[in-house]
């Protein structure tokens, strides 16, 4: 028997390609993410059922003391550019 080539299961009208952030959207805790915006970092928090919060870190030491604070509160996170 030939297999059919070129063709997935999962190309159907039903099936739609989810993104990292909606995958992350998806988790129970909430996520954040890091990104520069003009030459400052900033660090977006997700958290359901709450306004987005947005922190503009003082330095780059100070970003990764939020992102470790927010890792262990069961946050799960992005750097943006990092993938």
């Amino acid at each position: 028997m030939r297999e059919k080539q070129g063709q997935s299961q999962n190309t159907g009208p039903s099936c739609k390609t989810l993104t990292l952030a909606d995958h992350l959207a998806a988790r129970k805790g909430g996520w954040f993410h890091i990104e520069r915006i003009d030459g400052r970092t900033v660090v977006t928090v997700h958290r359901p059922g709450a306004p987005t919060e947005v922190i503009f870190c003082l330095s780059p030491g100070h970003a990764n003391q939020v992102r470790q604070a927010l890792t262990d509160a069961g946050l799960a996170g992005l750097v943006e550019g990092s993938l």
